[in-house]
């Protein structure tokens, strides 16, 4: 079966030399069984419970290739177009033990206690060949690029979270945290070394503190919050070849920012919003095992400096509805070496309809000034994923 050529243009150029697709058959079963409180005006409020997790995923990731020079020397010998096929299924199983606990003093100062426990089981098996046609069989034939490997790891997490947070008033809310995250441990899918498809798992260490207020009987309302982040293991994708990519490690990470969200309503059917966000990601440790080399002080990629969203909704009790949003995206990093980055953007969406609970109906227009920009890039290749145009219906 032919490639769709409008699925990606795998080298990214205007020649035709490679177009990919990505399929993914996944069966996924959890089991989760809990106990909580029911009285929602106790001071003392518990949940505690348990997860069961059960995924399989059968992956498959081709490349059609469409140059003679490609497929005779990389494809062993099979003549374009040829395509080329990374074969994985991934078995992810867990169990986790949770509890999430709070208790309100005199009304006003509340302690939230929350921790996790999970074990994790995860194995995968992988293969890649090539199929096309030869001069003296032109039915078609195999070549096996890869071997097939099998890998299995464990894991456990242990994390938890602290919350304070006080209300002198029903409009004033301070608050402050201290949270341990994590992102799971898996595989990478396309890649053919088995020493590098593992890639750990990525711990979080957050301390957070902010002001959530409400003003002229909650015609206002402003918040801020101050976010401080230390990451261990951060996951980072890395490109090997124009057909392979692995998730690798960065030992220490930190990432700190600042939020404000507010919001007006000068009438009842209107509302005014806005938001804006400063964010900055830094390598403090970061061994590139793939390039041999260390991008230690770099910027993190992949996190935009600022990004400002401003909004007019209108909302009649006729069901009439009226939405114009402009966003601003600062610029933003796509390699870990800090050469390739996205430059600042701006776009505007539009929206209008009517609503009522049995029916509605909209028009919509996003990116109103068509913007031209990208959205992600796998670092090592030439690959970006741009951003929608102008889009309407």
């Amino acid at each position: 079966m032919e490639i769709d050529p409008l699925i990606v243009d795998g080298d990214f150029t205007i020649s035709a030399f490679s177009k990919s697709e990505y399929i993914e058959h996944s069966t996924t079963r959890t089991h989760e069984a809990s106990l909580e409180s029911k009285n929602q005006r106790e001071p003392f409020q518990f949940k505690i419970g348990t997860l069961l997790y059960h995924k399989i995923s059968d992956k498959e990731f081709t490349q059609e290739h469409l140059t003679q020079t490609y497929t005779y020397s990389v494809l062993k010998g099979l003549n374009a177009p040829a395509r080329e096929t990374h074969h994985s299924k991934i078995e992810d199983k867990s169990f986790s033990f949770f509890t999430h606990n709070s208790y309100t003093f005199f009304e006003k100062f509340t302690i939230t206690l929350g921790a996790r426990i999970e074990t994790q089981r995860i194995g995968i098996g992988h293969s890649r060949d090539a199929k096309g046609t030869i001069l003296y069989n032109p039915y078609g034939d195999v070549r096996l690029l890869s071997p097939h490997y099998v890998r299995n790891n464990s894991y456990r997490y242990n994390v938890s979270r602290f919350i304070f947070d006080y209300k002198p008033t029903e409009s004033l809310m301070i608050f402050t945290g201290i949270n341990r995250g994590y992102k799971n441990a898996g595989y990478s899918t396309v890649v053919n070394q088995a020493s590098l498809a593992a890639f750990k798992p990525e711990i979080n260490d957050t301390i957070e503190v902010g002001i959530k207020s409400k003003h002229f009987k909650d015609s206002l309302g402003i918040n801020l919050t101050y976010f401080y982040t230390e990451a261990t293991d951060f996951h980072v994708i890395r490109a090997i070849s124009i057909a392979e990519a692995v998730n690798l490690n960065a030992e220490k990470v930190t990432i700190r920012g600042a939020e404000i969200e507010s919001y007006m309503k000068p009438w009842k059917y209107l509302r005014l919003g806005f938001s804006a966000g400063y964010t900055e990601g830094r390598f403090n440790k970061f061994y590139d095992r793939v390039l041999d080399t260390n991008f230690d002080g770099k910027h993190v990629h992949f996190i935009p400096q600022y990004d400002v969203v401003s909004y007019l909704q209108y909302r009649s009790l006729l069901g009439l509805f009226f939405r114009c949003e402009f966003q601003v995206v600062g610029k933003m990093y796509f390699a870990a070496d800090n050469t390739i980055y996205s430059a600042p953007y701006t776009v505007t969406n539009l929206k209008i309809g009517y609503e009522e609970e049995r029916l509605s109906a909209y028009l919509y227009c996003n990116n109103l000034n068509n913007e031209y920009y990208f959205t992600s890039y796998i670092d090592g290749t030439f690959q970006a994923v741009p951003g929608a145009p102008r889009t309407f219906g």
